[in-house]
């Protein structure tokens, strides 16, 4: 983060979360994202801040550099009442510390001149000064919460310094008890005066001292590394003093007889705090913050090294580590070189601790050393004069062996036997022995098998790995564990490998390292993390240590466990963890920082519940305070919405074009682990419906739908009155028209024929016949009367009419001519319909005027009835005279016309109540022979299928 001022003096952590520090250009608050900065800009034209505290209430209170008292409000900076005040009897003294003892008082310490004492209801502001000797130093005990006084006895008295100074240290105002701190020597008395507490121990430090106050009276003096800054007592029991450009120094336990641990060493620290994750957050006076995830990840530096080491291992209780061609060993928390020299370009690649000697490996090398590094001797292959060289180092069942390019060897002493394998093995990275001269060997494709078989080996391959193998472990329970780079971690089982990273639960495939520690727990370094795996059983735990727990990088490469700690390598040197690390991780917390409605800002300190419904699209950022991780994010679930959580990989939330209605949001803040944050934010509010769906506006809605309802309704009301006027208007027309047809159909001529007929049959004493013919005629009148009371029937009945007709016709003229019916087998007669007595005239014209006329050739008249395009094709076809003949013989009388035009009128009557009646048709065609004489005529009329 970019900082107003590298000079800062004081840090917190306020009640919600978020850090605040005091800088020589600003009050400065961040929230693990971005930094605000109180200065002039927003009501801090002095910038400089020297005092920060929270009272009990978690309001934020602060002191300028020019005394003036100001709090936080709101995330604004308000200037207390009695502000004034106090600068008028502070003037020229710069606070350094304020302490709230209760809900109204509050302690303001100034550097060597004055304590004071406001009151922050009455706004009473009081200077405290004690009665003690010049060089002496108060400490006053109230409500639990320590209190020191720098006050003078008389400032223009100053006695010449003693040899010694002493605290006086005060409960509630009574002296309790006198520490003398002997063989001092100082000019001038001593700078701050500085407490703390821990448990029921009280802390005490002015210059270079520390005074331990314990609860039955008895009190310890400590001569600390450099001149007091401050002091903080973590939750952990761990205290950690700021000194003036020697750095931190932190006691594990307060234990301040045990070697602290130092950092920052050359910068002052001002200012130290443990948050609620366990993170450790400094502030300097020369190089502005610091910030440690974990306090118990231990650094260690090699001059120059700029990347992993070759070497990581633990041998006779001696942590080593090998950079190129030198070997660095563990003292006192410093990697120290040593003094190793061997004549050869390559790089160390492992050392292994066998019968109370070094043996130490490379590529061009393999040598032997004492204990001390003193003595060395080449080991060479048997009955070969030139040195041996090998890349890794292992001992078992008493024996030590190692692995060169593709063999593997017994060292005894300085002579080392390899035995070949056939066929040859694959370069190995790494071995383990087993038991019966047997060996596996990890190579760049796999896993082989290796086993001795008098001066040669033999090898197979293990199947189930084909990426690189990195390293190779046997437990202490003789369990063989494999890992990979690009397939995870294996277990080899009765020859046979078993993946077990969802065992183990390891996300990471790629894996450099596996080793057991004294607890029996595996360390597993891999590209995403470190890894600590507990068996119990067949159950495995497993923790995940990364950037965001405190470690260098996320990528872990060499391990070493030691009794106490777990070394690892990475980019950045080498670190360490203790076995029993155990992950603080607090849960993440969530605060809304900006809202956006309709890209307008919204104070969030009021957020309106009640919205209008163009109110509908929000923008919300918020504040995650996770600050060991570097992307929290969020989970939300929008009530009246949503019936599942989402998530989202930032802190911003969208919501567009919201429906009318009730809403709840709930969003909870994330960190990388997926812990969640215990309190959720939750937002209720409510979106207004449109005018035009409120129930008023329904209802007048409702009210005029009935009434055009009821108009239209009376509309149509009216036109279907009128459509059934029409309607009669139209079966009156038709039944007219059906009279009509009637009568011609019953034309009068063959009513008069037919009695003729009738009474021809009865003189000459034909009664039977006249008897039959009567009957029909009687029936044919019948079904015609009948019919026409119908506006379609069905072609069985009207057929029925029609054969009735025409065999009536037949017995009249003497059976002269024939007649046929050719119905087609698409049809069904029971099925079609059509207009009664609509075809009658037309055979009655062809009896009449085609047939009865003839005289050369038998008349024959056919009726065909077919589906065609989907219409009633029905034709009507007699081998007559012709129309041309008939026109000749009787001329002025077209009959053809006139059954033309009465079939014309009955299908537009039909139309009228028909609509599909529109796409019928007749047509009539003369017939001729091939000399072009008469033959006869056809008729052909298509009908819509009713």
């Amino acid at each position: 983060m970019k900082l107003p001022s590298q000079e800062c003096y004081h840090i917190l952590q306020d009640t919600k979360g978020y850090i605040w520090f005091a800088t020589e250009q600003g009050l400065c608050r961040y929230d693990g994202e971005g930094l605000s900065v109180y200065n002039e800009k927003n009501g801090l034209p002095e910038k400089a801040v020297y005092a920060l505290e929270m009272d009990e209430s978690g309001k934020i209170w602060i002191i300028t550099s020019t005394n003036r008292i100001l709090y936080i409000d709101n995330e604004k900076l308000q200037e207390a009442s009695f502000s004034n005040a106090f600068r008028q009897i502070s003037k020229g003294r710069i606070v350094t510390s304020l302490v709230f003892v209760n809900a109204e008082e509050m302690y303001l310490d100034t550097y060597v001149r004055g304590t004071f004492l406001i009151n922050k209801k009455t706004g009473a502001c009081t200077e405290i000064k004690h009665t003690q000797n010049y060089y002496d130093y108060d400490v006053n005990l109230i409500n639990n919460k320590l209190i020191a006084f720098n006050g003078r006895a008389n400032e223009n008295v100053r006695p010449k310094p003693p040899i010694s100074e002493k605290l006086n240290y005060f409960i509630s105002g009574k002296l309790k008890q006198v520490v003398v701190v002997p063989q001092i020597k100082l000019p001038v008395r001593s700078t701050f005066l500085l407490t703390c507490s821990m448990a029921d121990k009280k802390y005490v430090a002015f210059g270079q001292n520390l005074i331990v106050l314990n609860p039955d009276g008895t009190h310890e003096t400590h001569r600390l590394p450099g001149v007091v800054l401050s002091m903080y007592a973590d939750e952990d029991g761990g205290l950690w003093i700021g000194t003036l450009l020697k750095g931190v120094f932190y006691y594990n336990s307060a234990d301040l007889q045990s070697k602290p641990i130092n950092s920052l060493n050359n910068y002052s620290v001002s200012g130290i705090i443990k948050d609620a994750e366990g993170n450790i957050w400094c502030t300097t006076l020369e190089k502005g913050l610091f910030f440690c995830r974990n306090e118990k990840v231990w650094s260690y530096s090699i001059p120059n090294m700029q990347q992993n080491p070759q070497v990581l291992t633990y041998l006779n209780g001696n942590l080593f580590v090998t950079w190129q061609k030198k070997i660095y060993v563990l003292n006192d928390s410093v990697l120290k070189e040593v003094s190793f020299d061997v004549t050869s370009p390559d790089y160390i690649t492992d050392i292994s601790f066998f019968n109370h000697k070094y043996y130490i490996s490379s590529h061009g090398f393999l040598v032997l050393t004492d204990e001390n590094f003193t003595r060395i001797h080449p080991v060479r292959k048997q009955n070969w004069p030139y040195n041996c060289a090998a890349k890794q180092l292992k001992s078992a069942n008493g024996k030590l062996y190692t692995l060169g390019s593709s063999l593997i060897g017994e060292i005894k002493g300085l002579v080392c036997n390899y035995r070949k394998s056939v066929p040859a093995m694959p370069l190995g990275t790494c071995f383990e022995p087993l038991d019966n001269d047997c060996f596996l060997v990890g190579t760049r494709d796999g896993l082989w098998k290796v086993t001795w078989m008098g001066d040669r080996s033999s090898i197979i391959r293990i199947p189930g790995i084909t990426q690189p193998v990195s390293d190779i472990l046997k437990d202490k329970k003789g369990r063989i564990f494999i890992a990979t780079k690009g397939e995870g971690l294996f277990l080899y089982k009765d020859e046979k490998l078993l993946a077990v990273n969802r065992w183990f639960a390891i996300p990471a495939r790629i894996l450099f390292e596996i080793v057991q520690d004294v607890n029996e727990n595996y360390w597993i370094s891999s590209n995403e993390g470190l890894y600590c795996c507990t068996m119990q059983g067949s159950r495995v735990s497993t923790r995940v240590y990364t950037q965001s727990d405190g470690l260098p990088a996320d990528e872990v490469r060499e391990l070493a466990a030691t009794p106490d700690r777990i070394f690892f390598s990475s980019v950045f040197g080498i670190s360490s963890l203790p076995l029993d690390s155990e992950e603080k991780r607090g849960n993440p917390r969530i605060y809304l920082s900006n809202l956006q409605i309709n890209n307008k800002h919204i104070n969030t300190g009021h957020l309106p519940h009640q919205l209008k419904y163009s109110q509908n699209t929000f923008r919300f950022h918020f504040d995650i305070l996770s600050f060991k991780d570097f992307s929290p994010h969020i989970a939300y679930q929008l009530k009246g919405r949503d019936k599942v959580f989402s998530h989202s990989n930032s802190t911003e939330l969208v919501l567009e074009n919201l429906s009318p209605g009730k809403y709840k949001l709930i969003v909870y803040g994330e960190n990388s682990k997926g812990i969640r944050s215990t309190q959720p934010f939750v937002y209720t509010f409510y979106i207004s419906k449109p005018f035009w769906q409120t129930w008023w506006f329904i209802a007048l809605e409702l009210v005029t739908m009935v009434l055009i309802f009821i108009f239209v309704l009376r509309v149509l009301i009216r036109r279907a009155q009128k459509k059934s006027e029409e309607k009669n208007r139209i079966n009156a027309l038709l039944a007219e028209s059906q009279l009509t047809a009637l009568q011609a159909q019953m034309n009068p001529h063959f009513v008069f024929n037919a009695i003729n007929s009738i009474q021809n049959y009865i003189l000459k004493n034909q009664k039977e016949e006249a008897y039959n013919y009567l009957a029909k005629f009687s029936h044919l009148i019948r079904m015609i009367l009948y019919n026409s009371q119908k506006k379609i029937v069905v072609l069985a009945k009207e057929l029925e009419i029609l054969s009735l007709y025409v065999e009536l016709e037949q017995m009249r003229c003497k059976q002269s001519f024939d007649f046929e019916v050719d119905l087609n087998e698409t049809i069904d007669e029971n099925e079609v319909l059509l207009p009664p007595t609509l075809i009658q005239p037309l055979l009655e014209n062809a009896i009449w005027h085609g047939l009865i006329p003839l005289k050369n050739r038998r008349g024959k008249l056919r009726l065909l009835f077919a589906i065609e395009n989907n219409l009633l094709k029905v034709v009507i076809e007699d081998n007559g005279i012709g129309r041309n003949q008939s026109k000749r013989e009787k001329p002025g009388i077209d009959h053809h016309s006139m059954a033309l035009n009465l079939v014309n009128d009955r299908i537009q009557m039909t139309g009228q109540l028909y609509d599909a009646m529109e796409d019928a048709s007749i047509q009539i065609v003369d017939l001729y022979d091939e000399t072009n004489n008469p033959q006869g005529t056809r008729v052909e009329i298509y009908l819509p299928l009713l």
